[in-house]
C-alpha cells in the first residue's frame, strides 16, 4: 500500500531518468558511430570510382593510339602486297637492277664547289686518299 509520501520520494529519487539518459546517449553514439561509417564508406567508394574513371580514360586513349597504329600498319600491309611498291623499294634501297637494264650513276668530281665529297673529307662518298 502505497502512502502519498512513498510515492513522491520513489518518483524524485528513482534511477530511471539517468538510466533513460544514458541509454539515449549510448543510442546516438552508436547511431552516429555507424552513420560516419556508412559515410566512410561511401567515400571511398567514390574516391575507388573515380580512379577507375580515370584509368578508363587513359584506357580509352591508349585504345585510340593503338587503332590508329593498326590503320597504319594495314596500310603499309597493302603497300608491300603492291608489287610497283616492291619493285620501286628494291632499287632505291637496295641499288637492284632488272636483267638487261643498264646503271647510269654519276659521281661528283673530288674537290668540286658544293659537293658532299668536298664539304667532308671522311664521309663515304669520298675517294680514299693517300
Amino acid at each position: 500500500m502505497r502512502g502519498g509520501s512513498g510515492e513522491a520520494v520513489g518518483a524524485a529519487t528513482g534511477p530511471r531518468p539517468v538510466r533513460r539518459r544514458w541509454r539515449l546517449r549510448w543510442g546516438r553514439l552508436a547511431a552516429t558511430a555507424v552513420a560516419a561509417y556508412l559515410l566512410a564508406g561511401l567515400v571511398l567508394q567514390q574516391v575507388a570510382l573515380w580512379q577507375a574513371r580515370q584509368e578508363l580514360r587513359a584506357l580509352d586513349r591508349q585504345l585510340q593510339e593503338l587503332r590508329g597504329q593498326q590503320a597504319e600498319l594495314r596500310a603499309a600491309e597493302q603497300r608491300v602486297d603492291d608489287p610497283a611498291y616492291v619493285d620501286e623499294t628494291a632499287r632505291q634501297r637496295l641499288g637492284l637492277v632488272k636483267p638487261g637494264e643498264t646503271v647510269i650513276q654519276l659521281v661528283d668530281e673530288p674537290g668540286a664547289a658544293g659537293s658532299p665529297a668536298a664539304q667532308s673529307p671522311g664521309s663515304p662518298g669520298a675517294p680514299a686518299g693517300r
